[in-house]
């Protein structure tokens, strides 16, 4: 069954959701080197080959539009000091990149 295709807002929402979640950070930290501070170097060279799955695309989808549309909310509401955000964020990410299991990477 189809789902339908969600606007620029609820799609930049995912992202956020998807972006501040520990298997996207993750992943980040495979490509991506250290920095002063911990922090991550963000040049392109470093980002532009971290796999980042099609939202849009997925939300078309019945099953996996609804994981986007409540990564969506998850991302309008960022609540990173909650286990309860962090464990949910995780696991629509990790469902969304086809069910890896990150925490064994």
């Amino acid at each position: 069954m189809m789902g339908e295709a969600i606007d620029e807002a609820e799609l930049l929402a995912a992202y956020v959701g998807l972006c501040n979640s520990k298997p996207f950070f993750k992943l980040l930290s495979l490509y991506s080197p250290s920095v002063a501070g911990g922090q991550f170097d963000l040049s392109a060279r470093h980002v532009a080959p971290v796999p980042v799955p099609d939202l849009q695309l997925l939300a078309l989808a019945s099953d996996t539009g609804r994981a986007v549309r409540e990564l969506a909310g998850l991302g309008r509401d960022v609540r990173l000091p909650s286990a309860d955000w962090e464990q949910r964020a995780s696991a629509l990410t990790s469902y969304l990149y086809g069910g890896v299991n990150f925490e064994g990477i």
